[in-house]
């Protein structure tokens, strides 16, 4: 593999680990028990 594959790949990991970090809080501020007001 290429080095610029390699930074893609680590880029894209990065993304999907903070995304799965992140989604369930965005999830729950959203849809949870606190959004009704």
């Amino acid at each position: 593999m290429s080095g610029g594959a390699l930074a893609t790949r680590h880029i894209v990991e990065t993304m999907v680990h903070l995304t799965q970090m992140l989604v369930p809080g965005l999830v729950e501020g959203m849809f949870g028990p606190g959004a009704s007001g």
